[in-house]
Parts: structure tokens; C-alpha cells; sequence
């Protein structure tokens, strides 16, 4: 679960944002949350360098889903994360 100290949030009155980089070796995963008029707009990044037999080769992976809630607020239930990524996703989840 994130903390206050591992989130980055932008609130000028029209766009409010939010996001946490983690950065492992050469790869970073990014998540950024926009908040929409009906919820929240996700997405999940990854990108960097990943070593192959021939040398190294850039990366770069982003998905898109939609939550009914901020999953970078410290105050979320993971439970209902993690059933709101499922239904994102279309797969049905451990929760349910």
C-alpha cells in the first residue's frame, strides 16, 4: 500500500493527479491516476532496458483501465482494489 511519502499528487482545481515510480535495475514501473468525472483513469507503465542474448533492448508497456477509486490513496481498501483491477481487467477475482 502506498504512503503519502511515496505518492506525487497535482490538484489545480481542474486536473487532479497522482503518481508513484518504482524504479528496479534498469526497469521502471509508473502508475499515474487521473481523476475523471466518473472515477478514476489508471495507468500502469513499464519501460527500460532488458538485457537480451544480443545486447539490450528498450521496453515500453502501458495499460489503461478504469477504478472506481484512487488505488494511490492511502485510504483505499485492498480488498476492493484489487476486485475493481479484476473487473478492469475482465477476469473475475479471488474476492469475489
Amino acid at each position: 500500500m502506498a504512503t503519502n511519502s511515496d505518492v506525487i499528487g497535482s490538484k489545480d482545481g481542474k486536473l487532479k493527479t497522482w503518481e508513484k515510480s518504482v524504479k528496479e535495475d534498469s526497469i521502471t514501473k509508473r502508475i499515474l491516476v487521473e481523476e475523471i468525472e466518473n472515477g478514476f483513469l489508471v495507468t500502469i507503465s513499464k519501460y527500460g532496458d532488458v538485457k537480451t542474448k544480443t545486447g539490450t533492448e528498450w521496453i515500453s508497456k502501458d495499460r489503461k483501465y478504469y477504478s472506481q477509486t484512487n488505488p494511490l490513496d492511502i485510504e483505499v481498501d485492498a480488498t476492493q482494489m484489487a476486485k475493481d483491477t479484476a473487473k478492469a481487467l475482465g477476469v473475475n477475482s479471488i474476492f469475489e
